[in-house]
């Protein structure tokens, strides 16, 4: 996954946080299960990030009908969260090496050289 969709995640995890204090259940449950589906076709099925937001879901179908209490809600989106942060952290990352002058290009090399065998960054042609 990239930074990119890790950060989209966590900015519309914020908008249904601000969503479940003014109580529109309805509004979160959208973006709940917009989330899973994004999330499941970038990373596959089976992820834990996906189990919490789908037991976040039917949370608040409880709390909606006033089985438990919002405090649930909240610890619930926590751990969301945190899940996003570590499970679905960025596999690739891009680097660009732009020497100032073109002397220094050679003190540069042998760490682009690192950079390039390295599978977890993409190197741009």
């Amino acid at each position: 996954m990239r930074k990119l969709h890790q950060r989209q995640l966590l900015e519309l995890l914020e908008t249904i946080r601000e969503a479940q204090k003014l109580d529109l259940y309805a509004d979160c449950q959208e973006g709940t299960q917009a989330m899973i589906e994004f999330i499941d076709q970038k990373k596959g099925k089976g992820t834990r990030t996906v189990d919490l937001l789908q037991e976040y879901y039917d949370l608040l179908n409880q709390v909606h009908i006033g089985e438990i209490n919002k405090d649930l809600l909240r610890k619930q989106l926590y751990r969301i969260e945190t899940s996003i942060k570590i499970e679905l952290k960025p596999t690739k990352y891009k680097a660009l090496f732009l020497p100032y002058y073109d002397n220094t290009w050679e003190s540069m090399r042998s760490v682009y050289e690192a950079f390039s065998r390295d599978p977890q960054f993409i190197m741009l042609p």
